[in-house]
């Protein structure tokens, strides 16, 4: 009875491994004040974003890559001459900060293209400025 239990637990965890997590936030149109709905899917490197525009109506959907800053993997050792002994290390550093780019694309033709700066960790936040195809320039945050 235990193993198909355990079978099913790493099935799900496996299934789940790969979802990224929606958090939500806000982009503030800088010209009118609109504040539309906004989320952005945790990732490993590229995620899904979406977004509301409840004065248009309008549905934004798109997605993000980033790059880590920071962080890396560190290796030494050292020998002894004398006594020939060997002691070696590794030390694992996480990344300190990434930088994202991504572009949304609403259902009634607005282009946003989004510059995000992003802080790692169990709960990720950010915040960033974006522009769309009729200059309109906004700050978003989550």
């Amino acid at each position: 009875m235990k193993r198909p239990a355990l079978f099913l637990l790493l099935i799900a965890t496996a299934l789940l491994a790969g979802c990224g997590v929606a958090l939500p936030g806000k982009i503030y149109a800088l010209d009118d004040a609109t504040v539309l709905s906004f989320e952005i899917e945790t990732s490993y490197g590229t995620g899904d974003m979406r977004a509301h525009n409840p004065k248009t109506g309008e549905t934004f959907t798109g997605q993000y890559t980033g790059t880590t800053k920071g962080g890396g993997y560190s290796y030494g050792s050292a020998v002894n001459w004398q006594t020939g002994q060997t002691v070696s290390g590794s030390v694992y550093t996480a990344p300190s900060s990434a930088n994202a780019r991504g572009v949304l694309i609403g259902d009634k033709g607005t282009v946003i293209e989004m510059f995000l700066d992003i802080k790692p960790g169990l709960r990720p936040k950010g915040h960033g400025e974006g522009r769309d195809n009729h200059g309109r320039r906004y700050q978003v945050q989550f």
